[in-house]
């Protein structure tokens, strides 16, 4: 079952779901997930604490994205990825875009100029964070009468094919540790019987949405709060609130 929790800024939406699973842990539930940007886990673990106690607050998981996903491994076991420096990164960029030159036909020159190993770079996380693939993107590029934006998908896929295979090959995180999360959750029931609240986003990416999606179809009850007025009307001019709605 999902709940969503609306209000502007400041509308008492986080103090509301600490409300919550205050009463939940009251009316005995020892099993609830907090989901909260990386960058609130310490502020909400503390705010936990002071509510609960330290006898309770053990009884209220708090993790971002990325500390699900470690906690997720922990149990279930998952890929034990080397972590990469950018420096790293735009090295294996570097290697994968000498390893296609020769079948590229915009980029085929710009092969060595640093502009482009940045922009394969950010166009490869932009890519992973949308859960887009680099299958689904040349067989898009074969579709399109432009002739010149075609060329430019399928010159970018193999780039990013072959960054990818890199990576793969030396067993680095670049980006998938939610993909692989969201695997390991198809075949595993980490949120069965949980009570799971996300709050403090303002936004998921497709990778998140697709976390979600598990969280959903697994937790006895998930809260989610969104930063809006209302959820409708959805028109396109919905003012300071687009994105979320």
């Amino acid at each position: 079952m999902l709940h969503l929790i609306l209000g502007r800024v400041g509308g008492g939406k986080t103090t509301h779901v600490h409300n919550l699973i205050e009463d939940f842990v009251k009316d005995g539930f020892s099993d609830i997930v907090l989901i909260v940007p990386e960058q609130f886990s310490f502020a909400t673990e503390r705010a936990m604490l002071s509510r609960l106690g330290p006898s309770e607050a053990d009884k209220v998981e708090v993790l971002s994205f990325t500390r699900l996903a470690d906690s997720v491994f922990r149990r279930y076991g998952g890929k034990n990825k080397r972590q990469i420096s950018t420096g790293g990164r735009a090295i294996l960029m570097s290697l994968a875009l000498e390893s296609v030159r020769d079948k590229l036909e915009l980029y085929g020159k710009q092969v060595d100029r640093p502009a482009l190993i940045n922009e394969m770079l950010s166009i490869s996380s932009e890519f992973k964070q949308c859960a887009v693939s680099y299958e689904k993107l040349y067989e898009t590029a074969q579709s399109i009468n432009d002739c010149l934006l075609g060329k430019k998908m399928k010159d970018i896929s193999l780039v990013l094919s072959a960054y990818n295979a890199l990576t793969q090959q030396s067993n680095i995180d670049d980006g998938d540790t939610l993909d692989d999360l969201y695997a390991s959750l198809s075949n595993n029931k980490y949120f069965k019987n949980k009570i799971v609240v996300i709050d403090g986003f303002r936004g998921f990416t497709q990778q998140e949405l697709n976390i979600i999606e598990r969280i959903l179809s697994q937790s006895m009850v998930t809260y989610i709060t969104l930063c809006m007025d209302t959820l409708y009307p959805l028109s396109e001019d919905a003012g300071v609130f687009t994105h979320v709605k």
